[in-house]
């Protein structure tokens, strides 16, 4: 039974390893380093928000 608690333990412990590795950003590459690998443009979160909103204010006008 020892071991059995101990093993859950280490998994829960894996567990939010893992999860931190993804909420981090290290699991798979970004955006941008994918971009800069293929030698491609990309936007960055806060542009690609202000042209979403620039977008959505001008449907809005029309």
């Amino acid at each position: 039974m020892a071991t059995l608690e101990r093993v859950q333990r280490n998994l829960n412990r894996c567990r939010a390893s893992v999860l931190k590795a993804a909420v981090d950003g290290r699991l798979v590459p970004t955006e941008a380093e994918l971009a800069r690998a293929e030698g491609r443009d990309y936007e960055s979160a806060s542009v690609l928000l202000e042209r979403f909103k620039a977008e959505r204010e001008a449907a809005a006008s029309n």
